[in-house]
């Protein structure tokens, strides 16, 4: 009889560390999942314009300059992108790198807005040090790329920057 309570006592415990094993492990991979889709939730926060996400991810220290998985743009690129004034603004006061190309094709938020024709982003971009020459993977600068699009108070704002008309 003592052997089976043995046996018993045992085999809960041996159950109980697998089911604490099991938790563990699961709690980790949600842990993952939920790290990697706050990166992404950030980011696209820039993109749809959400202030109060950006505002929650920063608080809790989420990198400003992170990338999301599948452009590798950062929420300042995808609000630059949409024009989304107060964001872009909210993010270079807390120090977003404006400079930080894409990981994609080399993009900066100056050339996102550039190609969008959002002259009010490019301006902001350009007070807090953007690089108005930085060329991406292809070549392509904010210039060549606002003359493209037919921006002409943006090619005009990036010549009066010293953008390289001859690049």
């Amino acid at each position: 009889m003592e052997n089976n309570n043995s046996k018993k006592t045992e085999e809960t415990s041996n159950n109980k560390e697998t089911e604490h094993n099991h938790t563990a492990v699961e709690e980790k991979k949600q842990n993952t999942t939920s790290n990697s889709l706050s990166v992404d939730e950030f980011v696209y926060a820039g993109y749809y314009n959400n202030i109060d996400l950006v505002k929650e991810y920063i608080e809790k220290g989420l990198d400003i300059d992170c990338k999301d998985q599948s452009d590798g743009g950062t929420a300042l690129h995808f609000a630059a992108d949409q024009g989304h004034e107060v964001i872009v603004k909210y993010l270079i006061q807390h120090k977003a790198n404006v400079n930080i190309p894409n990981s994609n094709n080399g993009t900066t938020a100056i050339i996102q807005a550039s190609i969008r024709g959002h002259d009010s982003i490019v301006n902001i971009l350009i007070e807090h040090k953007a690089n108005v020459n930085h060329a991406n993977n292809t070549g392509h600068t904010a210039l060549i790329v606002a003359s493209r699009k037919g921006h002409d108070s943006i090619v005009n704002i990036l010549i009066e920057h010293k953008a390289d008309v001859n690049h």
